[in-house]
Formats: structure tokens, sequence, C-alpha cells
């Protein structure tokens, strides 16, 4: 006499069949996430050495990319001789000579216009060939690229200047070309620190919910993301919520949501009680 499986029998086995599948689908699911940060952080060491073989043919200065938004107030003299230039991916094409490297495939978020520059792999302005364009996910520190300091006065950054090149970073992730900075505390003296904004302003961690709490439990790699630092290494840091100081206009803006206290965007400390924004170009203690 043939002998088959019972109803019991088969429902015990698809009873187990889903246990496991619940039980390995999220270690699956991990292990995918580790893969793409490995990817990630590969990426971001490689843009670094790119950066610093472009300091190394440029009389030690590292890549200057200041901010030359349209919406400038007040406006800048002659503007047309400062919008329309490259974006900062298509200056270092030269030395990484991949599209790839400036994105990852984890963030997903719409990004933010360059702001006066071209469009990246864009050729001039009026070039609309969107099959040459490609996504930049990540982010130059505003205080190295002279973001701030605005295209009638951008300066250049000497890489021998930075006093800590390890603790500093020189790029990461963002939906916008530039990141803005987080006052805290360190040692008694007020530093500068990368930051993770609320909703809306570009500076945002990708993946991370617009409210502070969900910022350490579901922004970017499990809390954190990779950043490669000015002596051209490339590490993994964790995002915490608001420190202790917070900013300055924070309780009006909402600006800040979180930071990487791992991540410096300068050491010189900030001139009391005030964040970049207050701090006039060439003011001492303002970027590098």
């Amino acid at each position: 006499m043939k002998r088959a499986f019972t109803l019991i029998e088969l429902l015990v086995v698809i009873a187990i069949i889903a246990i496991l599948a619940a039980i390995l689908f999220p270690v699956f699911a991990q292990a995918k996430l580790s893969a793409k940060r490995t990817q990630d952080l590969s990426n971001v060491k490689q843009l670094a050495l790119g950066a610093l073989m472009y300091a190394s043919d440029n009389d030690d200065t590292l890549l200057s990319f200041p901010y030359a938004g349209r919406w400038s107030s007040p406006s800048y003299p002659n503007p047309g001789d400062f919008f329309e230039r490259p974006f900062w991916s298509d200056i270092l094409m030269p030395y990484v000579k991949s599209k790839g490297l400036f994105s990852t495939a984890t963030n997903s978020d719409i990004l933010y216009g360059p702001g006066g520059y071209l469009y990246p792999g864009q050729l001039n302005a009026a070039d609309t060939d969107l099959t040459r364009r490609y996504r930049v996910t990540y982010a130059l520190n505003h205080m190295i690229s002279r973001a701030d300091f605005g295209p009638l006065s951008p300066g250049a950054t000497s890489a021998t200047s930075i006093d800590v090149p390890a603790e500093i970073a020189m790029l990461g992730p963002s939906q916008y070309a530039w990141t803005y900075s987080s006052c805290q505390d360190e040692n008694g003296e007020t530093k500068w620190f990368w930051n993770i904004s609320t909703g809306g302003w570009g500076y945002e961690l990708f993946g991370a919910m617009n409210n502070r709490s969900a910022i350490t439990t579901r922004g970017g790699f499990n809390g954190g993301a990779n950043f490669a630092f000015t002596d051209g290494h490339a590490s993994f840091a964790k995002a915490v919520i608001m420190g202790k100081l917070g900013n300055v206009n924070d309780t009006v803006s909402g600006l800040f949501s979180g930071y990487f206290p791992k991540v410096k965007t300068s050491n010189k400390p900030a001139p009391a009680g005030t964040c970049p924004w207050d701090v006039a170009p060439g003011t001492a203690g303002f970027a590098y």
C-alpha cells in the first residue's frame, strides 16, 4: 500500500518552511545591505584618492567648489561669469574615470539641483541630452570646498593646512552638492561636525525619516554612513540625534536634527555663539 502525507503533516512542513523563511529573510536582507555598504565605502575611498591626486596636480590645493546659487542674496555682480561651470564630480572625473563611483544604489532620494552649476555630465547650459547625465549622491565638506565663500572669492584649501586630516571629512552622503555643519561641544570648545538636517534642506541622511526619533534606527546604513577623510582613508560612522548644544538657530529653523560625532567638517573652534552662516567669510575661525 502506498503511503501519502497526511494533511497535518503537510501543514507542519509548511509551517516549518514559513518559520525558517521568517528567520532567514532578514538575515539575507542584512547581508545584502552589508554588501551595499561595503561597495559604498569603496566608492568614497576612491573618490577621496581622486581628490588627493587632483590636489597634487594643483599646487596642493583641494577642490574649490563655491556656492553659486541663483537665489543668492545679495546677488553676485556679473553672475554669468560664475554660472554654468562643471559640477564637482566632472572636475574629478579624469582622476576616477567612472560615473558609477559618484552614487550609491542605496540612496534613491530625489536630489537637489546644482544651484548654478551644470548638472553632472552636462556639457554646457544648452545640453539637454539626459543620457550623458548621472547621479551624484555624495556631497563635499562645505568648509574645505569653500561653499560659503561665494564665487567672487572662492579661495582654495591647502591640503597641508588641515591639522587633523584623519578627522576632517572630505565627502559623504547628501542630497545636495555640499554638507552643512552642526556646532557641538568638544572638550570645552565648539567644533563643527557633519550634520543631518530635517526634511527639505538637502542635507538629510539618506533613508532617514523626517523626525529625530528615527535617525539612529532608520538612517543610512543602520543609522550611519560612510565618509572619506582628507588623509585619504574612508570609514563608517554612526549618527546621533541632536547634541546638547544644538544650533543657535535650531529653535527657529529646525535645520539640524542630528550629526556625526566622529566626522568633523573643521577642527577650528567656532566663534562663541555662532554656526557657519553667522560668520562672515574670512573671519578668524571660519573654515580653512
